[in-house]
């Protein structure tokens, strides 16, 4: 009997230590998965990040620059709207977000003082509950447009920012990159330039030496062709080398994001398809590759910025995901530590970003065509609940060539001031996927810009569509077929329609971008 007694206990003790082990085996283990869809008042999703508690934050425009938190479940817990003033929109773009080691919010985009008529690029940090601590302007004597696209936590706890700047007087935009201490104070500030072409700088990353690495692209001759590039500069933000990369393929070769590995510096490049290139430390290429996806958002686009960069993440098991697609297809890809596709999975949502959560599960956030916010939780094979179906992804050949990049540096800035009034959005989740797909009559290409409010009342604001010298029309349509309004915006001319006169009603539209139809939609008119 004391035999079978043993013998018993050992089975329970062998069963619970495998059910131990096996909810640990990654694809094994019972995830939390989830699909959220939060509305309330229509926000385009732009950047999102992790929070200590595993939160996380999600920033856009909901009008003018919002932020939102939701919880681990992607239940919303707050939401802040920064208004300036309530009579001009947007004058907060905001295009990055991070979470300080206090769980502050460091935030940063463009922003604008309507008292000043002054546009800078917006650095500003928030308290744990979205309220303001700090909100900065930078902008250097005779740049009237400055916005960044990138902030990052440097060694001294301080935030480094990159971004674009141009000015009316000099067409060729150039790039800045700024280091501001916690207190909101400029450490240093440095633009870039390269004779008469443009630069912007998309991403930074702090390297070993203290120093920073940014990619981004130059303009090549005024063409809607670039090439990608990246500069490797000391703490102080003092050129020490810089590089411009090539693409042997018809299309654009557009520095999105950059990785430091154990080889170099891994750049995640829009050609049309994403495509990946290896360097050394010092930039000498040593590999590269293309996928069969295409790289997300509008290729051609360079100030503005009408859509902040695409992420690129390395995970926990040395290996790299990203989120792509366009045209109502959209893709969740992992790949192994040498970048060879792994899985991929299709996902139903428009994706922004995905974050790799502490125990190897996925978070995607994105929204629909709606303006609505999904959020899809994976396990961590990509598997979630039914809003995400099996694909494949294969690899092609792609040849970069380097050449060397000549780049001047200057200094200085002015710091001003827009503080927003804080105000609270409210946000409701429930259970699904969001609508994704663009229905019968509609086309949505991805133009990087944006039509608020919808629904409007009397006015109309056309961000991120177009640069200085394009032109936009727009057609509004009853429901019956019948042009009502049509509204040609010329080159340099605000696009924004005031006083719209217009029955309430739900009506449909046509955007023209210098004679190209690149949107058609719906927009609902309520008095």
């Amino acid at each position: 009997m004391a035999t079978l007694k043993k013998e018993f206990k050992t089975v329970v003790c062998y069963a619970v230590i495998c059910t131990l082990l096996l909810c640990n085996i990654p694809g094994i283990s019972q995830s939390n998965t989830f699909s959220k869809i939060l509305t309330g008042q229509p926000m385009s999703v732009q950047t999102c990040a992790m929070t200590k508690d595993s939160s996380f934050i999600i920033a856009g425009q909901a009008g003018d620059g919002a932020c939102l938190k939701i919880d681990a479940q992607g239940n919303p817990l707050w939401a802040k709207l920064y208004d300036i003033n309530s009579n001009v929109s947007p004058e907060t773009l905001i295009n990055d977000v991070l979470t300080d080691a206090d769980s502050s919010i460091i935030i940063t985009g463009r922003g604008h003082n309507s008292v000043q008529n002054k546009t800078g690029a917006l650095i500003a940090r928030l308290k744990p509950n979205g309220d303001t601590l700090w909100w900065k302007l930078l902008a250097p004597p005779g740049f009237t447009s400055m916005e960044a696209a990138n902030v990052i936590l440097a060694k001294d706890s301080s935030y480094t920012i990159c971004g674009l700047a141009g000015a009316y007087v000099n067409p060729q935009p150039q790039c800045f990159v700024a280091n501001i201490s916690r207190t909101g104070n400029v450490n240093w500030f440095k633009m870039y330039a390269t004779g008469n072409s443009r630069l912007m700088a998309q991403v930074i990353k702090l390297t070993q030496d203290s120093g920073y690495i940014f990619t981004g692209f130059e303009g090549i001759n005024n063409s809607p062709y670039f090439a990608t590039i990246l500069v490797k500069i000391n703490k102080a933000g003092i050129v020490q080398w810089s590089k411009k990369y090539a693409c042997q393929k018809p299309e654009t070769g557009r520095g999105g994001d950059v990785i430091i590995n154990s080889s170099g510096y891994l750049c995640y490049i829009n050609t049309g398809n994403i495509s990946l290139l290896q360097t050394d430390f010092s930039g000498n290429v040593l590999w590269s590759k293309d996928f069969d996806k295409p790289f997300p958002g509008y290729a051609y686009n360079v100030f503005p910025y009408n859509s902040p960069r695409n992420c690129f993440h390395r995970l926990k098991d040395k290996g790299y995901t990203f989120v792509t697609g366009k045209d109502s297809v959209y893709y969740l890809i992992k790949t192994d530590s040498i970048l060879n596709p792994v899985w991929t999975k299709q996902v139903k949502l428009i994706p922004k970003d995905v974050l790799e959560c502490n125990n190897g599960d996925f978070v995607i956030i994105g929204s629909g065509v709606n303006n609505n916010i999904g959020i899809i939780k994976t396990n961590s094979i990509g598997i979630g609940q039914g809003c995400t179906t099996s694909a494949t992804t294969g690899t092609l050949p792609v040849t970069f060539t380097s050449s060397l990049l000549t780049v001047s540096s200057s200094m200085g800035a002015s710091v001003f001031y827009n503080s927003p009034v804080t105000q609270t959005m409210n946000f409701f989740s429930s259970n699904g996927c969001v609508v994704y797909t663009i229905g019968v009559g509609e086309k949505k290409m991805f133009s990087g810009g944006q039509i608020f409010p919808n629904p409007a009342s009397d006015y109309l604001n056309f961000n991120g569509f177009a640069e200085v010298n394009d032109k936009l029309t727009f057609e509004l349509y009853s429901p019956a077929g019948s042009l009502y309004l049509v509204k040609h915006f010329s080159p340099g001319e605000e696009k924004i329609i005031r006083n719209l006169n217009v029955n309430p009603g739900l009506y449909f539209f046509n955007l023209f971008k210098n004679d190209i139809l690149i949107e058609r939609n719906k927009i609902l008119i309520e008095k």
